[in-house]
């Protein structure tokens, strides 16, 4: 669920952009943002899943 919310930020940010709302610089910073939040959650995720439950 996480992953889609980032996805989706990136996705209104590429929107707002296209429209003139960002300048290249603020989207910029806004991507690079979203992309280390998912490498982030990308690994937050496969650490949870290599836990054994009790």
């Amino acid at each position: 669920m996480a992953k889609g919310s980032n996805a989706e930020v990136l996705t209104q940010a590429i929107i707002a952009s296209e429209i003139g709302y960002l300048t290249k610089e603020q989207f910029s910073a806004i991507e690079i943002e979203c992309n280390i939040i998912g490498k982030m959650l990308t690994k937050l995720i496969r650490a949870r899943s290599s836990i054994t439950p009790p």
